[in-house]
């Protein structure tokens, strides 16, 4: 008879409830879960205060000089969120090569986290983190921003209630990808043109009056003005 234990099937099925665990083992050590009907799960809103908590502590900037030494990335907003988790720079973290359950478990547990807190610092008003920060009278002009700090241009946030540092950090990537996807629209008409040039007025109109209509609707939302901020869940 085989030995059921060997199993591939069971071994992935354990593989999966032993990351589960592990994963919920870093939270309840950070003290990031809740209780609801007798029974402890992993917090996303602790998880947000915890890193607004560390954002408000090491990541406000109101100068460009600061971007550098201020903004944080997510690797490092992550391991001071759940420091007792094994992350990239730790001592026991697996080798490339090491395919044991272990190395699979560790490596499950840091990517989870740093996702859970690398949404909670998504830019504009989905963010959880922006919205804590809307719902205090104290820090409701912080904004938060994304930025590309070190030689590696590796991707980082900051606050800012400072006007050009959240032009820089908000704004211009907005209005950048706007720009790139006008060209990309543009790309995909002229090949179009080019297989049937009959199509050239009626998409150059086209054009026109999707960009024209895009500006009004961004111009119409821009100029209105609400006390209370947008209710999500």
């Amino acid at each position: 008879m085989a030995n059921v234990a060997n199993h591939p099937t069971n071994r992935h099925a354990s593989l999966l409830s032993e990351q589960a665990q592990a994963l919920f083992e870093a939270y309840r050590t950070e003290g990031l879960t809740f209780t609801k009907d007798g029974e402890e799960k992993p917090s996303n809103i602790e998880v947000t205060h915890r890193v607004l908590k560390v954002l408000l502590d090491k990541a406000i900037v109101r100068k460009r000089s600061e971007i550098q030494t201020n903004a944080i990335t997510p690797d490092d907003l992550t391991a001071l969120v759940f420091p007792s988790t094994t992350n990239p720079t730790s001592h026991d973290w697996p080798s490339d090569g090491d395919d044991s359950d272990q190395a699979e478990i560790t490596r499950h547990v840091w990517r989870r986290v740093k996702t859970a807190v690398a949404k909670t610092v998504q830019t504009g008003r989905r963010g959880t983190v922006q919205k804590e920060l809307a719902a205090n009278p104290q820090t409701g002009e912080l904004i938060v921003c994304a930025s590309k700090i070190g030689t590696s241009q590796t991707k980082a946030v900051y606050l800012s209630d400072d006007k050009d540092m959240i032009l820089l950090g908000l704004a211009m990537q907005r209005t950048t990808k706007l720009s790139a996807l006008s060209a990309d629209i543009a790309d995909d008409f002229n090949y179009a043109i080019e297989q049937n040039p009959r199509l050239k007025k009626a998409l150059n109109e086209k054009m026109e009056t999707g960009l024209s209509a895009a500006r009004d609707t961004a111009r119409a939302k821009l100029a209105l003005t609400s006390g209370e901020p947008e209710n999500e869940s």
